[in-house]
């Protein structure tokens, strides 16, 4: 019975996903994946290109690969031009399991950007960005079980249940936009803040031939901040706030940063989801060479369903396309 209760959560959550209004997919280290965060960020980088790759894991507790979430986001900067403003260009593609396979979304986009540099020192930047895609998602309906196929014992496949879907598999085009504000006041203290609208076109999103379910806006609001502290710490608060579909989260955390030796650098600190869960961060930074481990334990309503919570897995690189290049971006790291 017990194992049959969590098969019906898992379907319940993920039918929701669909039957109403979809809510998009969420990142703990979201600062880590700027293109997702805002298209707005796309190119902003200390060198000339940027990759991120990161794997989310929920809830594997309750069912095998419940909701299993890989992103890849790739970006680039065009290099300096005249007054130290620039383009970015950038690639996303992120997929979004749940229910064990039943429902699936995949994302994909290109994103581009123009950083104007607000004052001739480039320490002020206003950003401004257009992401354009599309979305698929698809329900394994063969997979799908139904209160109405309880037999008086158990679920059973074999009773039909009577439920039509008219499509299986819906595509559409996606739209967002974003805009960044950006400062460098010294190099021991940045500031970046910044909003995006996406779904702009909020297109169909039905299964069960219900015209007027639409991809819901999302409006994304975000901060962050790099406060150096001495000659080899540094503080990172940051803040993410999302609104779509009536629905709201918000997730705050700091992240402490320490030099152990000279360009390797060790991250830890925490936060909260809230009403959703808290979190714990750990990770590193070498050469360019980023890593992020995540933890979330879960403290919403769902607890009681003996779910473990998240588990989020990140690799990204920076570089640059010369050996000597200039950083895009001035004062950034503290050592």
């Amino acid at each position: 019975m017990k194992t049959i209760t969590k098969h019906l959560l898992i379907i319940l959550l993920a039918l929701g996903s669909f039957s109403l209004y979809g809510q998009d997919m969420h990142y703990t280290q979201f600062a880590d994946m700027p293109v997702y965060l805002n298209p707005a960020f796309t190119g902003h980088i200390d060198g000339t290109y940027r990759a991120r790759i990161i794997y989310r894991s929920q809830w594997s507790s309750i069912v095998p690969n419940a909701f299993a979430t890989p992103g890849l986001t790739l970006d680039a900067n065009s290099g300096v031009g005249k007054g130290g403003s620039s383009f970015g260009i950038g690639l996303l593609a992120l997929n979004d399991q749940t229910g064990d396979g039943i429902f699936n979304t995949l994302h994909g986009a290109l994103s581009l950007a123009y950083h104007l540099a607000l004052d001739k020192d480039q320490h002020h930047f206003l950003s401004i960005g257009a992401q354009g895609g599309l979305i698929n998602k698809r329900v394994n309906t063969a997979d799908i079980t139904y209160g109405s196929q309880f037999d008086g014992f158990q679920i059973n496949p074999s009773v039909v249940s009577n439920e039509n879907f008219e499509n299986t598999s819906v595509l559409n085009p996606d739209l967002g936009v974003g805009l960044t504000w950006s400062s460098y006041f010294s190099n021991k203290f940045n500031l970046k803040l910044g909003g995006a609208y996406l779904h702009l076109l909020e297109a169909k999103n039905a299964f069960l031939g219900d015209g007027t379910n639409l991809i819901p806006p999302r409006i994304a609001l975000h901060l962050e901040s790099t406060i150096g502290v001495g000659s080899k710490m540094s503080v990172q608060p940051k803040a993410h706030y999302n609104l779509q579909a009536g629905a709201s989260e918000l997730n705050a955390g700091l992240i402490l940063g320490y030099e152990l030796q000279p360009s390797l650098m060790l991250n830890l600190g925490g936060g909260m989801r809230l009403g959703d869960a808290v979190f714990v961060i750990l990770g590193g930074e070498y050469k360019g060479v980023k890593l992020g481990l995540s933890y979330d334990a879960n403290n919403s309503e769902l607890k009681s369903a003996g779910g473990t919570g998240a588990i989020e897995l990140l690799l990204g690189y920076t570089g640059s396309v010369f050996k000597k290049a200039d950083p895009i971006l001035p004062a950034i790291r503290f050592f």
